[in-house]
């Protein structure tokens, strides 16, 4: 049987009903922006003017797999590194999934050719570093949001680049990015966390790596950020050869993130050998080496050899602090997954490292349209732009082009062109035009796994038994959906 295309029109309304509240609040689709391999992802306005975000299931009776478990686990997520889930609501008999607009890290941002003329220095690094004291607030705030998921007791599972966005005050216009610039310049925004399909909880984990957990319900990982062990078949404990799902997979993949932040360049980028993050037998090859303690993913060459422009550091020197951010990557990214530890104790090392002094304590703000949004800490580290203007003014300066922001089908928010989404009434919308003076993102910032796996049930998260927000429409849905994962 032929599958039939979800028919979205702009102008179309919904109601989007909160997980955690049980709020309703109507939703206008304004626009689609882009459609993946089975979901659509349309810009829409709120009642109360907030932009968000909508994933639509691409055919009817279809979803996402992830769709179930980021439902279920919004109705438990409450933090301010965590992407504000606005509800669920059903749309022409599909489940459809709302979150607050959010907007590409300034790293994502800087890959554009016209920012990248302009802003790299390394002439051998693959793309910009970001300035040291945006590295280390981005990458304070996303270890914020993972120690919060440690705490519940969740494994994110999908941590990358492309996961970590940047969410601002509501406004009446979406931003164009030298305004997002700005707003990170003035520490105006938080970073948050997206896509939690891939998501489980350690309890799950633990049963799945001692072959306890139900069959097909392998977790989703983005190869080329997960551990040798995650890749690469070895001896577990007890003796069978197979894949290790460790708890610490997002302590190892944080570490490549800040590595990649501070230096501009991708893991494994000083090898001899280029490492394609697409072709999965480079990147099983490498960490087959890397497994065996032949390679290291972070070089201390690479991280020595960047320039921090304007950058002034107020507490020890540059050579001292080269040294002791390598030291502090390379047990995150042993071999050997118990080295690792956790989230939390990378947070208290990280605080160390980069002199963070929390200002207004670990502020847990969520509402739907905050009258303003700020970082609730301060680094002592270095002071950028003190001789001058700070360097991402710079690269706000050599932006040129506007663009929206949209969720992509893997929950993914990603940058499309203005007025390159279909035309209304268009049944599947044009890939988006390439872009002026834009060349795309390298694949070891976006690349993702298929999500080939079925979703857990929420039990096997870890989560509770609650139930979905009212309305047999999507009683019947979820009921489909188990059927069909039954058979």
């Amino acid at each position: 049987m032929a599958r039939r295309e979800v028919r979205i029109e702009p102008g179309t309304k919904l109601e989007l009903t909160s997980l955690r509240t049980r709020r309703n609040v109507e939703c206008q689709i304004d626009a689609v922006l882009g459609v993946g391999g089975t979901a659509f992802v349309c810009a829409g306005t709120l009642a109360d003017g907030t932009h968000v975000v909508l994933k639509v299931p691409r055919f009817e009776g279809e979803h996402d797999p992830g769709f179930e478990v980021e439902g279920e686990l919004f109705k438990h997520f409450a933090h301010r590194n965590i992407v504000h889930c606005v509800g669920v609501g059903v749309l022409q008999g599909s489940l459809a999934i709302g979150f607050r607009r959010a907007y590409e890290n300034p790293l994502l941002l800087m890959t554009r050719a016209s920012v990248d003329e302009a802003m790299r220095r390394d002439k051998k690094a693959r793309y910009p570093s970001l300035p040291l004291d945006t590295a280390i607030d981005l990458g304070y705030e996303l270890l914020n949001g993972l120690e919060y998921l440690e705490r519940l007791g969740y494994v994110h599972h999908d941590v990358k680049l492309a996961n970590l966005l940047i969410d601002v005050a509501g406004r009446d216009r979406p931003l164009e990015p030298n305004e997002v610039f700005g707003k990170v310049v003035r520490r105006e925004y938080r970073g948050v966390l997206i896509d939690f399909g891939a998501t489980r909880s350690r309890e799950y984990l633990e049963a799945y790596n001692q072959g306890r957990a139900p069959p097909g319900l392998a977790p989703q990982i983005t190869p080329f950020y997960a551990p040798p062990e995650a890749i690469v078949e070895a001896r577990r404990p007890d003796g069978s050869l197979g894949l290790t799902f460790d708890p610490s997979l997002d302590v190892y993949a944080v570490a490549l993130i800040l590595y990649a932040m501070v230096t501009g360049h991708p893991p494994y980028s000083h090898l001899r050998t280029a490492v394609a993050p697409a072709d999965l037998e480079s990147v099983i090859a490498v960490k087959s080496a890397e497994r065996r303690g032949e390679i290291e993913p972070a070089s201390l060459e690479v991280i020595q050899r960047v320039v921090f422009e304007d950058t002034r550091f107020l507490t020890g020197d540059r050579a001292a602090w080269d040294l002791a951010f390598h030291r502090f990557l390379l047990p995150r990214l042993a071999p050997d997954p118990q080295r690792r530890g956790g989230v939390a104790q990378m947070k208290r090392d990280f605080e160390q490292l980069m002199c963070v002094k929390t200002a207004r304590g670990d502020a847990h703000d969520v509402g739907d349209r905050a009258a303003r949004v700020f970082l609730p800490f301060t680094q002592e580290l270095v002071k950028v732009g003190s001789g001058g203007e700070h360097p991402l003014l710079r690269a706000a300066r050599a932006c040129g082009v506007s663009v929206d922001v949209a969720a992509s089908s893997s929950g993914v928010f990603q940058a499309l062109p203005r007025g390159g989404s279909a035309a209304a009434g268009a049944r599947t919308p044009p890939p988006a035009p390439a872009l002026r003076g834009r060349r795309s993102a390298p694949d070891w910032l976006r690349t993702r796994a298929p999500a080939s796996y079925p979703a857990p049930a929420p039990s096997r998260l870890g989560c509770s038994g609650a139930a979905w927000p009212r309305r047999h429409e999507r009683d019947a849905l979820l009921a489909g959906a188990a059927r069909r994962r039954r058979r």
